[in-house]
């Protein structure tokens, strides 16, 4: 016992004291519970249809692997859809394919058992525009310049559909919860390829689009898809917010726009400023630590301040959190409330919305003036 706890205190200050050992028990934890398929090495296929077959056989094993796959119902639906796959090898082009393929993971109904949103993106074809949800709706938040008129218009219908109903349409290619589904969805809304093949368009190359724009006027424009996107621009919808002018795409931050803090840099873990008001403003994008910021000591340090401040409400933005650990963020939040009297607030903000005819804003931040 004397040798097990000598050896922890060794190991203890090696790695950091109390944020070391987390960092061991999670590659302990990973190791155990993540498990990785077989690699495979198989013959190159004479044809399409003898890919198709390969990859169905190989994709056959993933319930093995991945545990969200947790009764006999959920397994026999897995064997089932793959059975129909492999009566059509062959025939499926390649949206077909890969929707195919999402429909088999979403079986699982985890959110992280799905298939890749952003590499599917940049195989599939994809509108001149990218689209994001606030509160009020779709809206246009990057355009080509051919179509930078669209800019901050809201999106009624595609191809004769509300957005919400697309939405409710797409639901069997994505496992997990709604909040997720939403997310991602602009980067399968935008490829007319995938709404062709899930039923929701009318041509795999084109989409009709109904816009109401910032002056509330409704028109409906065509537009035609483009493969010439690809490996361009991010895939992750809410970084289209603060995209710059670049490779003939315009969007609505400008170059010279003055920003507040939550829209200065939203790639970087978190942020944190306080405000002449009483307030603290905290801004976490991901739940996990990157090269420049340790998370949980960072926000600790952010708390350590407002200990020597008089608080009269804190603000915790989770509107572009990606996910990740959440331990970080739930120890933070239940610290924080200690800081704060009885009436005082913690406010925790996960939603887009617009205001006024000349701005699209995201709470109280102006993104767009016209």
């Amino acid at each position: 016992m004397k040798k097990i706890i000598i050896v922890a205190l060794v190991v203890l200050s090696l790695v950091g004291g109390r944020y070391g050992i987390l960092r061991i028990l999670d590659k302990i934890t990973y190791a155990r519970f993540v498990v990785f398929p077989p690699e495979i090495h198989p013959a190159p296929p004479a044809d399409l249809r003898e890919s198709q077959l390969q990859d169905i056989e190989y994709l056959r094993l993933y319930p093995e692997y991945d545990r969200s796959y947790d009764s006999q119902e959920k397994k026999a639906k897995f064997s089932r859809h793959l059975d129909a796959m492999m009566q059509r090898a062959g025939k499926m082009s390649q949206a077909e394919f890969e929707l195919a393929v999402a429909k088999a993971t979403a079986i699982a109904e985890n959110g992280h058992t799905n298939t890749s949103f952003g590499a599917r993106a940049r195989r599939m074809n994809a509108v001149p525009v990218r689209f994001t949800w606030f509160e009020d709706g779709l809206r246009v938040v990057l355009a080509r310049a051919s179509h930078v008129d669209l800019l901050g218009a809201r999106i009624l219908e595609i191809e004769g559909k509300s957005p919400e109903a697309i939405l409710a349409a797409i639901d069997e290619y994505v496992g997990g919860r709604e909040t997720y589904l939403r997310y991602y969805s602009p980067l399968l809304m935008m490829s007319p390829a995938l709404l062709h093949v899930a039923g929701l368009s009318a041509h795999p190359e084109k989409m009709q689009i109904l816009l109401k724009s910032i002056d509330g006027v409704q028109h409906e424009v065509e537009l035609l898809a483009e493969d010439s996107h690809r490996e361009r621009l991010s895939t992750f919808p809410n970084s289209w917010l603060m995209a710059k002018t670049t490779d003939g795409w315009i969007g609505i931050k400008q170059p010279g726009d003055k920003l507040s803090i939550a829209w200065t840099d939203i790639k970087r873990t978190a942020n944190y400023e306080f405000w002449p008001d009483g307030g603290l403003f905290v801004q976490v994008n991901q739940n996990y630590d990157s090269d420049d910021i340790k998370l949980e000591p960072y926000l600790n340090h952010a708390l350590q301040e407002a200990a020597q401040r008089n608080l009269k409400y804190i603000v915790l933005d989770l509107r572009n959190n990606d996910g990740g650990s959440y331990s970080a963020t739930k120890s933070f939040s239940k610290r924080a409330s200690k800081f704060l009297d009885e009436g005082e607030s913690l406010y925790i903000n996960r939603k887009w919305h617009v205001l006024g005819g000349d701005y699209v804003r995201c709470n109280d931040e102006v993104l767009w003036r016209r």
